[in-house]
């Protein structure tokens, strides 16, 4: 099994932890939150925003991987509330139209590290 950690240097860098992994073919990214690379929460109070920025976080690991949106094949979401699901969705539509979108969970949890985040995403790809 081949094993390599995946770190964008225009991210928030991990700590203690991978951004992402590659084993062989596979990429599998941390929880990605919405935050710039000073670990500043951008957007807040948007769900659509979060979550659009979430999402381009995870192709940009696994555009580091060689792969593109279109070898995205499963995304987690982590909502705060809920009631915030249809601005998430409307991001997830807008992220994946014309390709065909992955497997898609999404689950209320009851907090997040930071209270102005609002999402976190977890992805895993198929390169």
């Amino acid at each position: 099994m081949k094993k390599e950690a995946i770190n964008p240097s225009s991210m928030w860098p991990p700590m203690g932890y991978s951004t992402a992994l590659k084993v062989d073919n596979v990429v599998y990214t941390s929880g990605l939150v919405p935050v710039n690379k000073n670990g500043d929460t951008i957007a807040v109070g948007d769900i659509k925003e979060q979550s659009l920025h979430c999402f381009r976080q995870i192709e940009l690991c696994v555009g580091e991987a060689g792969g593109t949106r279109g070898n995205i094949v499963k995304i987690t979401a982590y909502l705060r509330n809920m009631t915030d699901y249809p601005g998430y969705k409307e991001a997830r539509t807008e992220f994946f139209a014309g390709i065909t979108p992955p497997a898609s969970i999404a689950i209320e949890i009851r907090d997040l590290y930071k209270k102005e985040w609002l999402v976190e995403i977890e992805a895993m790809a198929v390169l």
